[in-house]
């Protein structure tokens, strides 16, 4: 079975280049939703969370870009420990972890199980990303304005190559999980992903 996984954040990381063990470098988790399917690509179950802000108040930078206030995170947040509980016990029989931005998503999740004592296998499980896959790169084939080659796809841009339009509710963690996963499977209906790369 496959988890396809998206988070909103207080912000970014300070470097992409430290260890989730330094916890103070990334950002805290202000949603997270999940998705996860069989290999058919039937869902079998959604999760999606607004989680309650205990130690920090989300900045007006960043509720700009997913629309979650700290008002609205406390009214209806939900505690930060029995999430990440939940997802330990939905990741037990995944094959695959999916996400656009993997590299992101992964180091920011396990550094919040570490903020918060908590063990999880989740750098156990084979992964892919959606946005950094070579083969998704030159399928999309977007040229970097900084750099000879191809840029990484934003979520939308993925989204508007295989379908012809973006989606709804960009940066919302739920939706973004929703597009993630219609990409993903029509990467693997056209061929781009194969079974031997994920």
């Amino acid at each position: 079975m496959y988890l396809f996984f998206d988070l909103e954040t207080n912000g970014l990381a300070k470097s992409m280049n430290a260890p989730p063990s330094q916890i103070e470098n990334w950002p805290n988790i202000v949603q997270i939703a999940w998705s996860i399917f069989d290999c058919d690509g039937v869902e079998i179950k959604m999760v999606s969370s607004i989680i309650f802000p205990k130690d920090f108040t989300i900045t007006k930078t960043s509720s700009s870009v997913h629309g979650i206030t700290t008002e609205m995170a406390k009214k209806e947040g939900k505690s930060i420990d029995s999430i990440l509980s939940l997802f330990n016990e939905d990741i037990v029989d995944i094959s695959l972890i999916v996400s656009h931005n993997l590299d992101f998503d992964l180091l920011t999740l396990n550094a919040e199980f570490l903020r918060n004592q908590m063990k999880t296998d989740l750098l156990n499980i084979k992964r892919y990303c959606t946005m950094k896959s070579p083969q998704v790169v030159d399928y999309c084939k977007i040229p970097n304005p900084f750099r000879p080659g191809y840029k990484w796809p934003s979520l939308s841009e993925l989204h508007m190559k295989l379908f012809g339009s973006s989606f709804d509710n960009v940066h919302n963690a739920s939706a973004d999980v929703n597009a993630c996963a219609r990409c993903f499977f029509e990467l693997k209906k056209r061929g781009v992903i194969i079974d031997r790369t994920v």
